[in-house]
C-alpha cells in the first residue's frame, strides 16, 4: 500500500484588489492580514504568507490514511488510485480549522474521509514577516493501493 498526502500552498486569489476586504495592513511597523475569523467566514481566500505551513509527518500520518480511507476504498470497491482536494484553513496553532473540498473524488464516501483525513493533520504554521498567519492551503489527500 502507498499512501501519499501532499500539502501545496496555493492561494484563492489575489492581495490588494480595489476593495479588497482581505487587504493587508499595516499598524505600527507590523503587516496584518485577516484573522482567522474572516478567513474562516470567507472560505478560501488569499492570504500572503513568506514562510508556508510545514506538515508534521511521522508513523501516525500513515496509520491516520490507511485507517481513514482504505476501507472506503476497499469497501467501495473504489479504483486503487483515489484522490480528492481539500482546502485547510490552517489555524495560527497549526491545526486545520475547517475543510472543504475543492476537487472531489468522485466518491461521496471517499470526499468525507478525505475530510477527516485533513481536519486531523498538524502543521508548522505559516508565517508573514516574521509573525504567525492563518491561511487556506491545498491539501492533496490520495491513496494507491498496491
Amino acid at each position: 500500500m502507498l499512501v501519499t498526502l501532499c500539502a501545496s500552498c496555493a492561494s484563492a486569489g489575489t492581495a490588494d484588489e480595489p476593495g479588497d476586504p482581505f487587504a493587508m495592513a499595516q499598524t505600527d511597523g507590523q503587516v496584518t492580514g485577516p484573522s482567522l475569523e474572516q478567513l474562516e467566514a470567507s472560505g478560501p481566500a488569499y492570504t500572503p504568507f513568506d514562510t508556508a505551513p510545514a506538515l508534521e509527518s511521522g508513523t501516525w500520518l500513515s496509520e491516520l490514511l490507511g485507517r481513514e480511507l482504505v476501507p472506503v476504498i476497499e469497501g467501495r470497491g473504489l479504483p486503487a488510485d483515489q484522490g480528492a482536494l481539500v482546502w485547510g484553513l490552517i489555524a495560527e496553532d497549526g491545526t486545520v480549522r475547517s475543510a472543504v473540498i475543492q476537487t472531489t473524488s468522485g466518491d461521496a464516501q471517499f470526499d468525507e474521509a478525505a475530510l477527516v483525513v485533513a481536519g486531523q493533520l498538524s502543521y508548522e504554521p505559516a508565517r508573514n514577516e516574521g509573525s504567525v498567519v492563518p491561511v487556506w492551503i491545498l491539501i492533496e489527500v490520495s491513496m494507491l493501493l498496491r
